[in-house]
């Protein structure tokens, strides 16, 4: 989990009502974020586009929102892999 602590220290207020508990703000190293970035990308957007796809053939219908859908997650893939060759 990714916590950013400005906005950790928010949500830790809102559920508790306690400022007890504050982290202090840390720097937030870039190439390790884009590599985490880049792999939700390809773990989350890849399966759905194959799961998408099996779902359209089994129902034998593909509409517009599975096309939206399967063409949203190929950009996404199509970025990170441009940005990680890039």
């Amino acid at each position: 989990m990714i916590r950013y602590s400005k906005i950790h220290n928010v949500w830790h207020y809102i559920f508790t009502g306690t400022h007890d508990f504050k982290e202090k703000d840390d720097k937030i190293d870039v190439g390790k974020f884009n590599i985490y970035l880049l792999n939700e990308f390809m773990f989350e957007s890849s399966p759905q586009m194959v799961l998408i796809g099996i779902n359209a053939h089994v129902s034998g219908k593909l509409d517009a929102v599975s096309k939206l859908s399967i063409a949203v997650s190929a950009v996404i893939v199509t970025n990170g892999l441009y940005r990680l060759v890039c």
